[in-house]
């Protein structure tokens, strides 16, 4: 019978402990070829960018050529697009998502998995009655917004002029399947005053098990070895 060493069990926990934590994908955004796209979205200066410019808008912060697109129009709309219920991105009846674009895609992942992204939202959608704009992800149908208009606080270069932090979004996978991932920037309460919600750096990590679980894997092999030796 073979027999557990320090070295064979050495080995067993560096492979598995590898294998928990090896990135399963990792995206820097300089192609978007593996995402679906809707409205004003391209990959610009090291990001993917969605924006909600119009190709007419005198600020010519639109990147793509094409148009943001409707938000409450069924199932041609933003929300239906990132699968989203009609109103979902409204911010109240008085506060109405107009316009936007996003992309999206699905991942196969285990429940514990980890997505890891950065993001910016550089905006002219500032002033009195405005800043309602924001950037938002949407996960397994689970609406997140990341960023808003009004946080925008550092001066920007044109066709923008206010910029946000740049900030980092972390989100644990519930459960194991094929989920959607989705990100957008969306107009709320008007169709100017363009905002765009960049992303980079994109990874989606294996669960890592946590130290408790080393300790019974421990335990375990210890176990087999004491019963080896006694059958030795």
């Amino acid at each position: 019978m073979k027999k557990f060493t320090p070295t064979l069990l050495t080995a067993i926990l560096g492979l598995s402990g590898a294998a928990q934590a090896a990135p399963l994908y990792n995206d820097d955004f300089s192609s978007l070829a593996n995402w679906t796209l809707l409205g004003d979205v391209t990959a610009y200066s090291g990001y993917g960018v969605v924006t909600t410019a119009h190709t007419s808008e005198g600020d010519y912060a639109n990147l793509s050529g094409n148009n943001p697109v409707e938000t409450h129009v069924g199932p041609a709309g933003l929300e239906a697009f990132v699968g989203l219920a009609q109103g979902a991105l409204d911010l109240s009846n008085a506060s109405q998502a107009t316009e936007g674009s996003a992309i999206k895609r699905s991942f196969n992942v285990k429940a514990g998995d980890k997505l890891g992204v950065d993001w910016l939202l550089v905006t002219n959608d500032t002033g009195a009655g405005f800043g309602l704009d924001y950037g938002f992800a949407v996960i397994d149908g689970q609406l997140i917004s990341l960023a808003s208009a009004s946080s925008a606080g550092t001066q920007f270069s044109p066709p923008y002029a206010w910029a946000t932090a740049p900030g980092r979004f972390d989100y644990t996978f519930q459960r194991s399947g094929n989920i959607s991932v989705a990100f957008g920037v969306v107009d709320v309460g008007d169709y100017s005053a363009s905002t765009a919600f960049g992303i980079d750096s994109l990874s989606i990590t294996a669960a890592v098990p946590e130290p408790g679980s080393y300790a019974l894997l421990l335990v375990g092999l210890g176990l087999v070895g004491a019963l080896a030796r006694r059958r030795g």
